[in-house]
């Protein structure tokens, strides 16, 4: 047991050290990359990935405007899509659209730390069919605040 504690640790740290650059990441889909928030050297590690389209839910407040023109001097799509606090119907129905009309297309979506990226992306999957056993694994590590992962299991549990 004792052995396998360490082999997976060792693995955590692997992964840690080889995400430096994306803050948080977790590969959610074929497509879908949630983060946190991006080093100025995480468009290198993005088109590694074969990621191009980074959809921000930060706010202008957040310092959006130097990711942007960073990202866009590189040849990346950049969408800000703003998010604060937990989405109305309407918030999350424009998410779904825009997730819906990039499905084929390798994107990351972040935030600062995750927590809204995640967020967003459990209520999309749930709205989208996804069991919420399916949905709370998917988000596991993303979302960290335990209020917020309430906050998430109980929507989708109500839908």
């Amino acid at each position: 047991m004792h052995r396998l504690l360490i082999a997976l640790a060792s693995m955590i740290a692997l992964q840690v050290s080889a995400d430096e650059a994306l803050v948080n990441a977790h590969a959610v889909s074929p497509t879908v990359t949630l983060a946190g928030a991006l080093s100025p050297a995480a468009a290198d590690d993005l088109a590694a990935r074969g990621i191009r389209t980074v959809i921000d839910l930060r706010t202008a407040e957040e310092g959006t405007a130097d990711e942007q023109a960073n990202l866009e001097a590189r040849g990346f799509r950049y969408i800000n899509f703003p998010t604060k606090g937990f989405p109305d119907p309407a918030r999350r129905a424009e998410f779904a659209a825009l997730m819906d009309d990039l499905a084929d297309t390798p994107v990351l979506v972040h935030c600062a730390s995750g927590n809204r990226a995640g967020m967003l992306w459990a209520l999309y999957r749930a709205d989208r069919g996804a069991t919420p056993t399916t949905v709370m694994a998917e988000i596991e590590g993303i979302v960290t605040r335990t209020e917020l992962r309430t906050r998430i299991a109980e929507t989708i549990h109500a839908n």
